[in-house]
């Protein structure tokens, strides 16, 4: 598995959840 998998996955779940601040939240415990 990719080291970018995980944020690549949330990456595009933000889509469908544009605004949403968990997902950002998400995203930048990956980094």
């Amino acid at each position: 598995m990719p080291d970018n998998f995980l944020p690549s996955l949330v990456g595009s779940m933000s889509v469908g959840a544009a605004g949403n601040p968990t997902v950002a939240m998400v995203e930048a415990a990956f980094r």
